[in-house]
């Protein structure tokens, strides 16, 4: 009898949840973020990913970046969160993703290269 053996082990799929108010990381996509200062947001041209750039402390104060593109990203052990009504209102204007208190979630990778999350906006909704 061949048996196939069901995991407890945590999806590693990194996961955003974007609602009216901010945009939660799960723990897999949390991690680039525990050692970040501050964070920098951004879209891709073709408006098909949002960026999330993490930025040491360092960086922040050699004023290598100007301060009104910065925000403050909160770390806990299973989760990330950027906490901005502004930014949110203005992403879901501009991408008319009809954000609400309930959220929506995406798949998120990390770009090597780049050196930020990048949120697939294309994929659609991860249910």
């Amino acid at each position: 009898m061949e048996i196939t053996w069901f995991s407890n082990k945590k999806s590693s799929d990194g996961v955003v949840t974007l609602t009216d108010v901010a945009m939660t990381f799960n723990s897999s996509s949390s991690l680039n973020l525990l050692d970040a200062y501050r964070v920098q947001i951004g879209l891709s041209k073709d408006a098909k990913s949002l960026l999330v750039k993490p930025l040491s402390r360092d960086a922040i104060e050699k004023g290598v970046y100007a301060e009104d593109t910065l925000f403050k990203v909160q770390t806990a052990k299973t989760y990330a969160k950027i906490s901005n009504v502004e930014i949110m209102r203005s992403l879901n204007e501009h991408l008319s993703l009809n954000l609400d208190k309930k959220g929506k979630k995406y798949k998120v990778s990390y770009d090597e290269e780049m050196k930020s999350l990048v949120i697939d906006l294309e994929g659609g909704e991860v249910k």
